[in-house]
């Protein structure tokens, strides 16, 4: 007889009693918090194809940063895609439990929309489940990670082995809290804390990655500062395109390489 299976926050409890989670007191109540809404269209994305290019280039992945991760589907894609990479995220608004991955099924042909959804792909196969308010936006849509559970999405990890080995859930460089610290060779955001801060006029946050990437290192990100198509500092090849920002350093062996495959994107 099967087990009756755990509660998602089971893992979240058991990551922070072994120190791999770290949090700001107060919650963070926004759309892209699950503990509160649950899994919707704006906090499952894939990875995107510009950062699937990238990655399947880099050849000397170790350590990767994701910037905001929802409820982990792309970086459930990175660990599938980078087994040995060590995998850290920071700066999302809830905690996602590192003993439970998405099936990697779900990543086996990944769609070209850089806006996909592991929400749509779930929501088509189990229409019956979802939680969809009448007369309301398609982000009013959702499903809880522990009926998710129950549908059998996720493949369970041993504690020794978790996907997601260090989470920052905080405000974007918030003072409470340690921060993310490089060399990273790979920094992933999709509709994320960069791009927001970026709308709001604080390119900080910038300037902190770039310190924090490795000599080889890598960034697919959403947003950039305006000085940099002016003024890019001399370390570093950036190629502005419209499913992504690439942001490489000059010493990364296939840089020329991926430029010119990046131009297909």
């Amino acid at each position: 007889m099967d087990r009756e299976p755990r509660l998602y926050s089971q893992g979240i409890y058991e990551a922070q009693r072994r120190g791999l989670i770290e949090r700001q007191r107060a919650q963070i109540a926004d759309h892209f918090n699950h503990e509160f809404r649950g899994m919707t269209i704006c906090n499952s994305r894939f990875l995107s194809p510009l950062a699937r290019l990238a990655l399947s280039m880099h050849n000397g992945v170790e350590r990767i940063l994701e910037l905001g991760p929802g409820t982990g589907v792309a970086a459930a894609h990175m660990h599938y895609l980078r087994p040995e990479a060590e995998i850290h995220t920071a700066w999302g608004s809830s905690p996602i439990n590192p003993y439970l991955i998405f099936k990697e099924e779900f990543f086996a042909d990944p769609p070209n929309d850089q806006h996909a959804t592991i929400f749509a792909e779930l929501k088509r196969r189990y229409p019956d489940e979802f939680d969809c308010p009448k007369a309301e936006s398609p982000e009013s849509e959702s499903i809880t990670m522990d009926r998710l559970i129950k549908l059998r999405v996720f493949d369970e990890l041993s504690e020794d082995s978790p996907f997601i080995n260090r989470q920052i859930v905080s405000n974007v460089l918030n003072d409470e809290l340690s921060q993310p610290k490089g060399p990273y060779d790979f920094i992933y955001e999709k509709c994320g804390p960069l791009f927001y801060s970026g709308y709001f006029g604080n390119d900080r946050l910038f300037d902190y990655l770039h310190e924090q990437l490795s000599p080889i290192g890598i960034m697919v990100v959403d947003y950039l500062p305006d000085e940099l198509f002016l003024n890019t500092p001399n370390d570093l090849k950036v190629v502005f395109r419209d499913t992504g920002k690439l942001v490489i350093k000059k010493d990364f062996p296939r840089l020329e390489e991926l430029c010119a495959a990046a131009a297909h994107f």
